[in-house]
């Protein structure tokens, strides 16, 4: 027996359920909407993003993703230092790339590089003058973390238009929105915004909350976003005297559980 055509449903599972109907989607699901999304549930990892696929080949996980970035920040630190070097005046010493240099020390050096860049109106500033910081930015083009969070965003975007209705996409873009991170946080964020919905959201979206949750505290991404790689305590009584005469931890911030929980107190259900 054939089954009436539902319109009706077919435009609920669509808009209510999934992201619209693409030309031709209505006749596909119309005989049966409910049955539609049902099938779009059961299609075996649904909600992933997979890196063997030769389309997504400039995704990376989020150790890889940090890497890049680490080494990129190397990188543009190098750079700062040669060109503190440049202007610096002469007989004096410049710090080693790792370490900070005091502001005391930085302050003339910055007036030097301002009063060699810095021209009167009207005049024309020298081509020698303007060239080392524009061709560092030609040469080294986007920096690696908006690459990464561009290539993370076109393949979400794929994603979504590649699903056949898009209740699972609805799905992960509720949970990332719940657990969100904002990439205008830092490059650290920024090149792991993106891994993080592939690796704590995406994989657990259809599964166990409690899973979910200990993922999403786990990951990088979140403990950047809310400065739990820098969060230190409590330390008990005495031991708090002690430690911050000695290692200054008094100015050490405790855990941020403005957004945060203690997943491991949370009793998982059985």
């Amino acid at each position: 027996m054939v089954s009436k055509p539902d319109p009706k449903g077919a435009l609920i599972a669509f808009n209510r359920f999934g992201f619209g109907a693409r030309a031709g989607d209505f006749d596909k699901v119309a005989a049966d909407p409910r049955g539609a999304l049902r099938a779009e549930l059961r299609k075996p990892d649904v909600a992933l993003i997979s890196l063997d696929d030769p389309a997504n080949a400039d995704l990376a996980g989020t150790t890889v993703a940090l890497q890049d970035s680490f080494a990129a920040e190397y990188q543009r630190r190098l750079a700062r230092l040669a060109e503190a070097k440049a202007t610096a005046p002469p007989g004096m010493s410049m710090p080693p790339v790792g370490s900070v240099m005091p502001a005391a020390t930085m302050a003339p050096a910055a007036k030097v590089t301002a009063a060699a860049t810095m021209a009167p109106p009207g005049s024309m500033m020298p081509a020698a003058t303007a060239a080392p910081a524009a061709t560092v930015k030609t040469e080294m083009g986007p920096p690696i973390e908006q690459r990464r969070f561009r290539s993370e965003a076109r393949a979400r975007f794929d994603k979504v238009a590649a699903a056949d209705i898009g209740y699972i996409e609805r799905l992960v873009q509720f949970w990332s929105n719940h657990f969100c991170v904002s990439v205008a946080k830092d490059n650290l964020v920024r090149v792991t915004a993106g891994a993080f919905e592939r690796e704590a959201i995406r994989p657990f979206v259809l599964g166990s909350f409690y899973d979910m949750l200990r993922a999403v505290e786990h990951h990088p991404a979140m403990l950047v976003f809310l400065d739990n790689q820098q969060s230190i305590g409590p330390i008990p009584g005495p031991a708090r005297t002690a430690s911050a005469a000695s290692t200054k931890i008094s100015r050490a911030r405790f855990s941020n559980c403005t957004r945060s929980v203690s997943v491991e107190a949370t009793p998982r259900p059985t």
